[in-house]
């Protein structure tokens, strides 16, 4: 019996997000938002990306054999698991290996596995049906020189220029009233202070006129016997220090991502620096995408599991690596 598992594979992908080979790695869809290229839009898609460190069989396969060649359980059971270890002992032997409708695989310097996609790229099923579409350029509106309703570029650098002139005088116009006002307060106050006594409980009075602001004596003041009147503790904001937070789950709600737990590998200030980053880790046949955080930072994340303790299992053998792995949760369907 020949079975055409790369066909089997592909028609899993269309309504599941991952596909497992026992032993050997997953086939995970990544979504490819739409784009714009030499006016052609294109519409949102799927590409195949692979993840080595999935192996735990989840029997899509064997149920694929077994509904499409009446197989007992046990025998498509070995079907696959024999189809992984061939696949597996293919690659180690020869260093690469091509599955045409898939991608291609090859064995790195160190050993690892790398993935290419082929140029197949699977339909999203959100989008169906939708073409790319041929967009014509506009062309720039050119505006007369002539035409005196308009401002042209220079008299309209001149009157913005001018504006903002006019609000900073307004602004330090006000800041020196307040200054001024300020002062007056505090000099009344000052004088009040020097003149008089100040009395602030019945059995705390301090004297405060002008002779004992010259020459100070302690037996004017009755103690408040050093009471700890309030206390107060600064808490410093986290500032993207998010491994800190990797004892509970961060909830989001991500479109166009799929629901489970992904683990955050880094947050970056920069798009640019996360994006390459991203594209590192998505040679490297991992499930990758950069979120949006608070604050202007962006976080790396991969794919964990849609289950909370095989994420969890998955990010404790990554820690050994490094100490700042967290899990987040998209709730996004």
């Amino acid at each position: 019996m020949i079975i055409d598992f790369e066909k089997h594979i592909l028609e899993l992908l269309k309504n599941n997000q991952c596909v497992v080979l026992p032993g050997f790695g997953a086939f995970i869809l990544k979504s490819v938002p739409s784009d714009i290229q030499t006016h052609v839009i294109y519409p949102p898609s799927k590409q195949i990306a692979f993840n080595r460190n999935v192996i735990h069989d989840d029997e899509l396969l064997t149920g694929a054999l077994m509904g499409t060649y009446g197989l007992e359980y046990s025998s498509a059971k070995n079907q696959v698991l024999s189809y992984a270890s061939q696949l597996a002992y293919t690659l180690k032997k020869d260093k690469k290996h091509s599955l045409r409708q898939i991608g291609n695989f090859s064995l790195g310097e160190e050993g690892q596995v790398v993935f290419k996609a082929s140029n197949s790229i699977v339909v999203d099923k959100e989008s169906f049906g939708l073409q790319k579409i041929a967009a014509k350029a506009i062309a720039k509106e050119i505006i007369s020189s002539s035409n005196n309703t308009k401002l042209n570029k220079k008299e309209l650098q001149i009157q913005v220029a001018k504006e903002e002139r006019k609000q900073i005088s307004r602004k330090r116009s006000k800041l020196a009233i307040a200054g001024f006002v300020s002062s007056i307060l505090l000099i009344i106050s000052l004088f009040t202070l020097i003149f008089t006594d100040t009395h602030f409980l019945e059995g705390s009075v301090q004297k405060a006129g002008f002779v004992d602001l010259l020459f100070p004596n302690d037996s004017h003041v009755v103690s408040f016997e050093n009471q700890k009147l309030s206390s107060f503790e600064l808490i410093n904001p986290v500032d993207q220090k998010e491994g800190l937070m990797r004892n509970r789950v961060l909830s989001i709600e991500e479109e166009g991502l799929a629901e489970g737990y992904y683990i955050v590998l880094g947050s970056y200030s920069s798009l640019q620096n996360a994006e390459r980053y991203e594209e590192t880790l998505f040679g490297q046949g991992l499930d990758s995408y950069v979120l949006s955080a608070e604050s202007s930072f962006y976080r790396v994340c991969i794919f964990a599991d849609e289950n909370y303790l095989k994420a969890k299992a998955m990010l404790a053998s990554n820690l050994a690596s490094s100490q700042d792995l967290w899990l987040i949760k998209n709730l996004h369907n």
